[in-house]
């Protein structure tokens, strides 16, 4: 129920234009659901689709 709310809240500080309750919501959400280790392996797997090699 928290992302719904959490959702809805974001939709309408979209909406009414509060740019820093939205900055401030997509960073929680960020930090909330991506983890260093997802984000390191999501950056080799790009490595390795783009010929870069690390």
């Amino acid at each position: 129920m928290r992302v719904l709310r959490a959702s809805g809240k974001l939709l309408e500080d979209t909406l009414n234009g509060d740019a820093e309750s939205v900055a401030a919501a997509l960073d929680q959400a960020h930090t909330e659901l991506s983890s260093i280790l997802t984000y390191n392996a999501s950056m080799r797997t790009t490595g390795s689709l783009t010929g870069i090699c690390w």
